[in-house]
């Protein structure tokens, strides 16, 4: 039978943490020891920065607003989109090009392009998703 080690694993500063958990730099600012890390070094401090907020962020939404608005990130194609996309896709097939393969150039898209583009920027900028309907 092998005894269990007695020696403790250094604290990351949890509930019920001593003061002495929470390190500081010389401004006052909480720092993570590297010696809470690794035992093995103790020479140097990580500072910890503050979580970011995202209060005035597009990012920042709850699901009850979205659904006050839902115009806002919904979009539904209308028939002449359907259409572009339709040529498009049997301009493709036609030609034999593999969907890996397809660019602006050879998969055109007028007027559906700049929507598109829009819901690009939206989804990485802005709130980070999108609901499209319509889709054949």
């Amino acid at each position: 039978q092998q005894r269990a080690s007695s020696r403790r694993r250094p604290s990351l500063g949890g509930a019920g943490a001593s003061p002495a958990a929470h390190p500081t730099n010389s401004s006052g600012s909480r720092v993570l020891a590297s010696s809470a890390l690794s035992p093995s070094t103790s020479a140097h401090s990580i500072p910890m920065s503050p979580l970011p907020t995202f209060n005035s962020s597009p990012a920042a939404w709850h699901g009850p607003e979205l659904m006050r608005a839902p115009e806002s990130w919904t979009h539904t194609l209308n028939d002449a989109e359907v259409a572009e996309l339709d040529a498009a896709l049997h301009a493709a097939e036609a030609a034999g090009i593999d969907i890996i393969d397809l660019t602006p150039l050879n998969f055109p898209l007028p007027t559906l392009a700049p929507r598109l583009l829009a819901l690009r920027d939206e989804l990485i900028l802005g709130k980070g998703l999108a609901l499209m309907r319509g889709l054949p």
